[in-house]
């Protein structure tokens, strides 16, 4: 990890401009290449610093608002469950003789949020959020919110009443007053699961494993949460930069050092477990086989 401060000046030195971090202007044009980088880089690979575990609420099976990709599901007996597109007689995996068949996927997201409004006032780099009653009027705490414009998406981890919540992480971002929000926004993914025939089930205690977003730059303090300095975001924001400036040609000769610099930071980032659903097959046995993809 490596914080944004340092990284701002990495990005005025490689552009020959060591003057750009007092440039308030400038320096805001850097803060947004980097805020884009850093969310290129985090997308193009399950970084491990970035893995999460939450179990899911049994029936709704809703998934975390700051999810970017899955890893894998599981029952609180581990048994892993098979990714398919949709519910159908055939699944994507069928095994001769199989007894049981797990399956999840993606069901139909979010279409109401849990909450919306248009009176929400937070403080910059706060946690304590209000509004004049537009919060629901049972707690909500664990779900996720979304604040006007900012790129975020925050967890609630305390709900007050329908005036008062706090965020868990601080609002990244300038002071807000009567903004718009959205508690458990539109297109929230749910999961489903089934059988081998395609006939929905329920299980309960079902966690979900998965890789989630990161939450923009905003103070020198933030760290890029990604492994080692995090070059390769570095890089980014400077090809980025003389796009810009339309110095394309100077962009374009950076792209090997971006490849190895991300190969790096890759090397420091263990591949994450995408999930062994042992529970579908008998163990010790020619059936057992081993899964090594995301969705």
């Amino acid at each position: 990890m490596y914080p944004t401060g340092p990284m701002i000046q990495d990005v005025a030195d490689a552009l020959s401009n060591p003057q750009i971090s007092a440039d308030k202007v400038a320096k805001a044009q850097v803060l947004r290449m980097l805020n884009a980088s850093a969310r290129d880089v985090a997308g193009i690979w399950p970084w491990v610093t970035l893995k999460r575990t939450v179990t899911l609420s049994d029936s709704l099976y809703l998934v975390p608002g700051d999810y970017s990709r899955a890893l894998y599901v599981e029952n609180a007996a581990k048994d892993r469950y098979h990714y398919v597109g949709e519910k159908s007689k055939e699944t994507y995996y069928r095994v001769i003789d199989l007894r049981h068949q797990y399956n999840w996927l993606f069901d139909t997201p979010v279409t109401v949020p849990l909450a919306i409004g248009n009176t929400l006032k937070v403080g910059e780099y706060a946690t304590a959020v209000t509004s004049t009653a537009d919060f629901p009027a049972t707690t909500c705490a664990g779900e996720f919110i979304r604040i006007k414009d900012n790129p975020g998406v925050y967890q609630i981890s305390a709900w007050a009443s329908t005036s008062a919540i706090t965020l868990t992480e601080r609002y990244r971002g300038n002071a807000v007053s009567n903004g718009m929000f959205s508690i458990r926004p539109i297109g929230t993914k749910t999961i489903g699961f089934c059988d081998e025939t395609g006939a929905t089930t329920t299980p309960t205690g079902m966690t979900l494993t998965y890789i989630r977003a990161t939450l923009p730059l905003y103070r020198e303090e933030d760290l890029i949460e990604l492994p080692g300095n995090c070059n390769a975001v570095r890089v980014l924001a400077v090809q980025k930069m003389l796009k810009i400036k339309n110095r394309l040609t100077e962009a374009i000769d950076m792209q090997g050092e971006f490849d190895k610099e991300l190969q790096l930071m890759k090397s420091l980032d263990p591949l994450p477990d995408f999930g062994d659903p042992s529970a579908l097959y008998n163990p010790g046995t020619n059936d057992s086989i081993r899964l090594r993809r995301y969705y």
